[in-house]
């Protein structure tokens, strides 16, 4: 997909991984032409903020926040270029922002919410700067996300006896992706009503674990969390081991990995 900007040739990146969330999260934005201020949590290079930007137009305000200094440098540069002159980048982070209370007609964040130190500090925040009846709308993938890879990675660790590292293997998934029930207490707390929840799921599919382990979003995103749980036991034999039984498997058909992800529309209460 390409934004291109009237007066201007500059292409926006759109990230395959932030796609099937972020467009289910743009089918159920009210497009109203009341909203005059938008904050997009976890902006990362601009996905959906500056599609949002376009849609809604000139007339209304966005911030994005974000804790990646390098996201931010890319985004403020492709901001430039395009003369875009209604986002501001902020440097902040989701648990402690620096707006003022009841200011947003909107917040949104796709697939970022899930991935903060403090989820249920980070909605309240939330609470805190959305405007009475203001609307916050967010993705975020569930637990049983490429569940088939890691089925296959508690294999092998249970077959070296590295129980400790199965059950931190769990906890980080139950902290990057929490259920859908945790997420609902944390809202209903801070003060917001729950308008709809929409599931949805995706595949990303591979020919090979070798094509897996190679592929970029992996190296980024998910191999240095494993590395880390695995840093005093070996972690490139286990790596090595669960790539071979990954090839073994895509021998006689390729590697599909779910991502199921919920899209949550909620409202600001007035009380």
């Amino acid at each position: 997909m390409e934004i291109v900007n009237q007066t201007n040739t500059e292409i926006f990146n759109l990230p395959l991984w932030s796609a099937p969330f972020g467009q289910v999260l743009l089918d159920n934005i009210d497009y109203n032409s009341k909203v005059k201020t938008v904050l997009d949590i976890g902006s990362g290079e601009g996905f959906p903020l500056l599609e949002l930007s376009q849609r809604f137009g000139s007339k209304t305000k966005f911030y994005g926040v974000d804790i990646d200094k390098t996201s931010i440098k890319y985004l403020d540069e492709i901001i430039a270029i395009n003369q875009i002159s209604n986002i501001v980048i902020l440097n902040e982070s989701a648990e402690k922002l620096t707006f003022n209370d009841n200011y947003f007609d909107l917040i949104v964040s796709n697939n970022g919410i899930n991935n903060v130190d403090n989820t249920a500090k980070a909605i309240n925040e939330c609470a805190r700067i959305c405007k009475i009846n203001g609307d916050f709308i967010f993705t975020f993938n569930l637990f049983d996300t490429y569940s088939q890879f890691y089925s296959i990675f508690n294999k092998v660790l249970f077959e070296h006896k590295l129980f400790k590292e199965i059950d931190s293997i769990i906890e980080h998934r139950n902290k990057k992706r929490p259920s859908l029930e945790i997420i609902k207490t944390h809202l209903l707390n801070a003060g917001f009503g729950i308008i709809d929840v929409i599931n949805s799921s995706f595949n990303m599919c591979f020919s090979n674990g070798t094509a897996f382990f190679n592929h970029y979003f992996i190296k980024k995103y998910f191999l240095p969390d494993w590395d880390n749980i695995l840093k005093e036991f070996g972690k490139k034999l286990i790596m090595e081991e669960i790539k071979s039984e990954l090839n073994y498997i895509s021998k006689d058909k390729y590697l599909k990995f779910g991502v199921p992800f919920v899209c949550l529309k909620c409202k600001k209460s007035g009380i």
